[in-house]
């Protein structure tokens, strides 16, 4: 089984505002995978800090059941992972997503996303992240 790809971070802030995330001790986040089809294609998994506007996303190979993003810096995220076909599943209840803390040191586990929504229910994909 192939790991995950390496977290990478990218903004989505305005020209004038800082191009590096705040510096604090790093954290991480794991989860499950579940995929609506009898195998789990490869995956895109986003984690939007929604107080910087930064976000980090990792692949995930073909059946892979689990993602995990280490030093992750600590503040408020939300969690979309994008499948090939355009569907979307979240980190969410129903279709409002949720928003998890991660402090630094500490990895927030048992994150699952497992239900499935047609492209536009979450958060867009950003642009220039590729399908592993």
């Amino acid at each position: 089984m192939r790991l995950v790809w390496p977290a990478r971070w990218h903004s989505l802030a305005s020209r004038g505002r800082s191009c590096h995330p705040h510096s604090s001790i790093p954290g991480g986040i794991t989860g499950n995978l579940g995929y609506p089809s009898e195998g789990i294609p490869q995956l895109v998994v986003v984690a939007f800090n929604i107080d910087t506007g930064y976000w980090w996303w990792v692949g995930t190979a073909t059946n892979q059941s689990f993602f995990a993003f280490s030093e992750i810096p600590a503040g408020r995220y939300q969690i979309v992972a994008y499948a090939p076909s355009g569907l979307e599943a979240a980190y969410a209840n129903g279709t409002s997503l949720r928003t998890l803390v991660v402090e630094g040191g500490q990895t927030v586990s048992g994150i699952n996303l497992t239900e499935w929504f047609p492209a536009g229910t979450f958060r867009a994909k950003p642009g220039g992240i590729s399908y592993p």
